[in-house]
């Protein structure tokens, strides 16, 4: 194995996680017997023997892989499908799912399971409504956090249920949680940078075709070898001078996800600690009118009413205003509304 990971061409892939090359027999177990936790990975040593039990509950004795070339190939066909999943997971596709940088990817140990599905369903083709499913289970496995912290008893219930609704279209039980309640009652005005919610939301703002503020670029589709976007705040952290009554909540919501957006970094340099009310002139100067802006401000889940909030510099308001829309965005994405 070491070998073998260590000829992967594939720097993105590796880069991922330190636990890539885990990830990928993770990808083969789960493949191959359905689970992947650590005592499942020793059946695929070439030649070794494993008691399984069948559907009745009879045990039997199987080898899974029997020689070192049957795990070689595997371990290859792997890497492609775990490639597959990260490209899913990192572009803005009509199929993907927004993670334009490494570190917005909400969490990494969802790849062995995605990639293990994408193997799968290779053989299911012709089923119309993977794409839709696959949609709101993604979205229901990371907004959930279920996949953090130690998540191999996640990872292989969740893929024992796709199969059976590959093969039988038993509902799978995950996709039952996306229900308008789901996303209701989720607290965003207290989710901070770090969790998969946060980086979720981010990934949700990317594929929304979010525009950078004063420069109008849609930040999912810019080269940025030579420039960085990031979250930054959209009332900046150390803003001077709002109004007491009107902002409350600033100390307790200032870096929740409620308030953060992408932008270019350059932009974010120039925006500094301007209070909305101030930063908003500039982009009704360089943009020329206010259709334009409140377009570009729409992308970013900032209503017409969160807009009149910035241009009143109220956080209180805003803040509020902003949790409800991201809320009935994601109902609206997947078909909740």
């Amino acid at each position: 194995r070491k070998d073998l990971w260590e000829n992967l061409d594939n720097e993105a892939l590796k880069g991922i996680d330190s636990g890539m090359n885990e990830y990928l027999l993770k990808i083969i177990s789960l493949y191959k017997q359905n689970y992947c936790s650590a005592k499942y990975l020793f059946n695929l040593i070439p030649g070794q023997e494993t008691t399984r039990k069948d559907e009745q509950g009879q045990k039997y004795e199987q080898i899974l892989i029997s020689t070192g070339s049957e795990f070689t190939k595997l371990w290859w066909i792997a890497c492609d499908y775990a490639e597959k999943a990260r490209k899913q997971i990192m572009n803005t596709g009509f199929e993907d799912f927004g993670a334009i940088k490494q570190d917005f990817i909400p969490n990494t140990t969802i790849i062995p399971v995605l990639a293990a599905m994408l193997w799968e369903y290779d053989k299911y083709k012709e089923i119309p409504d993977f794409t839709n499913n696959l949609q709101k289970w993604y979205w229901s496995a990371v907004f959930s956090e279920d996949y953090g912290g130690s998540s191999d008893t996640v990872m292989a219930k969740d893929f024992r249920d796709w199969k059976k609704w590959m093969s039988t279209q038993k509902t799978i039980e995950r996709i039952n949680r996306v229900t308008p309640e789901f996303f209701g009652e989720m607290d965003f005005k207290t989710t901070k940078k770090g969790s998969a919610r946060y980086n979720a939301t981010l990934c949700i703002l990317a594929l929304n075709n979010a525009q950078d503020f004063y420069r109008g670029q849609i930040v999912g589709m810019v080269d940025f070898s030579n420039e960085s976007i990031n979250d930054h705040h959209i009332f900046p952290s150390g803003v001077k001078g709002l109004n007491p009554d009107k902002s409350s909540n600033f100390a307790n919501y200032k870096d929740s996800i409620a308030n953060r957006t992408l932008l270019l970094d350059d932009t974010n340099k120039k925006i500094s600690n301007l209070k909305p009310s101030e930063y908003i002139a500039n982009m009704l100067e360089m943009h020329g009118d206010e259709t334009t802006v409140k377009n570009i401000l729409h992308r970013h889940f900032i209503s017409i009413n969160a807009y009149k909030y910035m241009k009143e510099d109220n956080f209180d308001k805003f803040i509020t205003e902003r949790e409800k829309v991201i809320r009935e965005h994601l109902k609206e994405r997947l078909g909740l509304l």
